[in-house]
């Protein structure tokens, strides 16, 4: 039991994303461990015989501490990363019913601003997922051609947007989105930033992340 507790958490690291809910696949294996362990030492505690399992016990206790403190690093560079945006300031800022395109839906919903009021606005749910399923499992690792695909999406979902919020990965927005110096030179010609600029400051060809609205 103890290394398949081992095993699951090593497992969780090794995706090339990582996201914080990934700890509660260990959280099974984790509380089976320290359950069987504390059933055995009353056992044998109850025949009168050294309880072993105290080994196993202090393990998970190690794996417990180890993943809290791997969550509480996370969660403090992820506040570290791009200035608290105002909920609140948000909302006022995109009238409902507006189309939104954004690489982080978790934004959009908390605003109540996830759904359109118009037909034809872009829906795409899963910036990580959408990269996936264009490049056929390539991710950024594919060919040009591959990764043209996920390029065109955006093209096209750029189009028919009137805001785009970019959150990206630790502010980077060229972490989910294949841009291009076209892509790039299309965003920057049709929108303008908003509100609420990223740390990140951008780089060749990939903007920086931020709320945006359509320029015309």
């Amino acid at each position: 039991m103890l290394f398949g507790a081992v095993l699951v958490t090593a497992m969780m690291f090794s995706p090339s994303e990582w996201y914080e809910h990934y700890a509660a696949f260990a959280g099974p294996s984790l509380m089976l461990l320290v359950a069987l362990s504390a059933s055995a030492r009353r056992g044998q505690e109850a025949a009168g015989r050294p309880g072993r399992p105290a080994r196993a016990v202090a393990a998970t206790v190690v794996l417990v501490l180890a993943i809290a403190a791997m969550a509480a690093a996370d969660v403090i560079s992820a506040t570290r990363q791009r200035p608290p945006v105002s909920l609140a300031a948000a909302k006022a800022l995109i009238p409902p019913g507006a189309c939104v395109l954004t690489d982080t839906v978790s934004v959009t919903i908390a605003i109540d601003r996830f759904g359109a009021g118009s037909p034809g606005c872009p829906q795409i749910v899963d910036t990580v997922g959408t990269l996936i399923s264009t490049t056929d499992g390539q991710d950024f690792d594919g060919s040009l051609a591959a990764r043209l695909a996920d390029t065109r999406v955006w093209q096209s979902a750029f189009s028919h947007a009137q805001y785009v919020w970019l959150v990206g990965n630790g502010g980077d927005t060229g972490a989910r989105i294949v841009w291009t110096a076209a892509l790039y030179a299309y965003f920057v010609r049709h929108f303008r930033l908003l509100a609420f600029p990223s740390s990140f400051p951008g780089q060749t060809d990939v903007p920086p992340g931020g709320l945006y609205t359509r320029r015309d």
